[in-house]
Parts: C-alpha cells; structure tokens; sequence
C-alpha cells in the first residue's frame, strides 16, 4: 500500500510527460508568414488562438512575422490586406478545429499607429510601443502592457490584464481575471467582477467598481472613486482625495492625506497615519469604524452619531451622539450598529 501511494504520483507524472512531449511532436507547420509594409497608418489583428506580440522600433515600416502550427494543418493561414493605409491581419482557421493547434504572429511597428487587437484565447503583449490608441479585446488571453504610451481599452472576460510603465488613460474591464495596474501617468479606469484589481504608483485620476474581487491600491497621487458590493478595498500612501461604496467588504487605510467620503454596509472601516485636508464623512450601517487621525487635533472638529454604540473623539466618549472640537476641519461620523473611534 505505501509503494503505491508512492510510485502513483511519478507515475502519472511520467505519463503527462510523455503525453504531452507526443502531443507537441504532432503538432505540424500549418503556415508562415514574413512581410514587410510601408505607410501604414493604422494596424487591426484578429488573432483568435495565436498569441499576437507588437514590439515598437525607430524604422518606419511595419515588419510582420508569424507561425502556426496544428496536428491537421490544413485550412490554417495568416491572412493580411492593406486598405488605403491600414494593414489588417488575420489568423484564418478550418471551419472545423477538432485538431490542436498553437501560433504566434509577431508585428514591429513605428510609434503613432493606433492599434486594435481581437483576441478569442490568444495572449496579446505590447512593448515599447507609443501611439495615439491602443484597443484589445480577448475572450480568456491575457494582456500584457509594458513601457508604451497609448490611451488604451483593455476587455477580458477570465484573462488576466497587466499594465507597466505606461502613459496615456487606461480603461480595463474584466469578469474574472485579475488585473495589475502600476506605474502610469494617466487616468485609470478598472471595472471587474470577481477579479482582483491591483493598482498601484498611479498618478492620475481613478475610477473603478468591482462586485465581489478585492482591490487594493498603493502610492497615488490622485482621486480614488470606488465602489465594491462584497470585497475588500486596502488603500495605502494616498494623496487623494477618496471616494468609498462598499457593501459587506472592509475598508482599509493607511497614510492618506486628503478627504475621505467612505460609506460601508456591512463591511468595517479602519484607517492608520490619516491626514484629512478638509472635510469629511464616515458612514456605516453594521460595521465599526476606528481611525488614527495623524494632524493636530485642534484643527479638528467631530459630529458623531450611532443608533445604540458608544462614540469615542479627543478623548470623549459617548454613547449615540458626540459633538466635540472647534477646528476648521469638520468630520462627521454616522452608523447604526457599528461603534466609532478617533485617536
């Protein structure tokens, strides 16, 4: 019995080797493709199952390079035509794809062609690009974005989304997959189901939504209007000016310095190293709120009110209603069975 348990693990790791080693030696070229194109002011790739790549260059002209490979090779191609000064390529397929198949269609284009990629499973991976307009739809490919400067649309459905070292506006959707948004200039937009969003050294305005996927989002230096119906939202070293709707999810805070307008449901609200610039609001229905306020508290005033919790400000405390302070910075709290406390 122990023998077993012990050789059954190699075994079937022996066997997905050999399948799979069997499997790519099958795999026969379907076609190839090397064309050079010159003017072209805008460029279109239909990719369906091939990773489409785009790298940037300083030579004027489009350099397009692909492959595909499949067990059954017939009725694969790369097809291309050029339409006044537009190229667009497209990965063509058999009306029946029973067979398996893999590819890979390389462009190296000069700056300012906009770009739009459709995808179906296929990843798409942009560097060093820069141009006016970067568009790409895939299905479950991911998208990765690296060191280009583009207003850019980004939509998956379960591919994850990756953004690096960017500037221009970015606008992402995604259902299921993660994103990471980080180190743009530029306005940020993210919207996602279940997705995690990761954004961070943003500088820039951004706007995102999610339902159940956490988000989290650190070094900005920007607004940060968000909503949430069931995940986490983390927020550290912010100088925003932040904007919170949260369901049953917690809202964390670390070293912001701005204005906070926070509303959660169920979800608690906690912040550490908090600077407020001008007024602010804090509501909850069934969480607590505790924060440590990092500025002179003489410049704070506190209008506090709870349903039946206690209240805590400037070293007061209360149970259903608290105003206490005479700063020029009024901070109104209110929850229904949620305590709240200020330090």
């Amino acid at each position: 019995m122990y023998k077993q348990k012990l050789f059954t693990p190699l075994i079937l790791t022996l066997l997905f080797f050999l399948t799979t080693t069997a499997h790519s030696q099958d795999l026969k070229l379907a076609c190839q493709a090397n064309d050079t194109f010159d003017n072209i002011k805008a460029i279109t790739v239909k990719g369906i199952f091939a990773k489409v790549n785009i790298t940037g260059h300083q030579q004027n002209n489009v350099i397009l390079n692909g492959t595909l490979k499949a067990i059954k090779p017939e009725g694969y191609n790369i097809k291309h035509t050029v339409t006044g000064n537009t190229l667009e390529v497209m990965v063509a397929i058999p009306q029946t794809t029973a067979s398996s198949h893999t590819g890979e269609v390389q462009l190296t284009i000069p700056d300012n062609i906009p770009v739009t990629i459709e995808n179906t499973s296929g990843y798409a991976t942009i560097k060093n690009v820069k141009t006016s307009s970067l568009n790409i739809t895939s299905k479950s490919g991911k998208i990765n974005i690296t060191n280009s400067d583009a207003t850019m649309t980004l939509h998956t459905v379960t591919g994850a989304i990756k953004v690096d070292q960017t500037n221009g506006n970015v606008t992402t959707k995604s259902k299921s997959g993660e994103q990471y948004i980080q180190n743009i200039t530029g306005n940020v937009k993210a919207v996602t189901n279940s997705g995690q969003l990761n954004i961070k050294t943003i500088t820039g305005i951004i706007t995102a939504e999610s339902t159940s996927g956490n988000q989290e989002y650190e070094n900005i230096k920007g607004d940060i209007t968000t909503k949430a119906s069931s995940g986490n939202i983390k927020i550290s070293i912010a100088e925003s000016n932040i904007l919170i709707t949260a369901a049953k999810g917690d809202v964390q805070l670390f070293q912001t310095n701005g204005t906070l307008n926070v509303t959660t449901t169920k979800g608690n609200q906690s912040g550490t190293r908090i600077k407020l610039a001008a007024a602010s609001s804090l509501t909850s229905t069934e969480g607590k709120i505790k924060m440590k306020l990092d500025m002179p508290k003489d410049q704070l005033a506190f209008q506090l009110q709870s349903t039946n919790s206690y209240l805590f400000a400037l070293g007061k405390s209360k149970k259903k209603k608290l105003k206490i302070g005479k700063g020029p910075i009024l901070l109104t709290g209110t929850s229904t069975t949620g305590s709240q406390s200020y330090y």
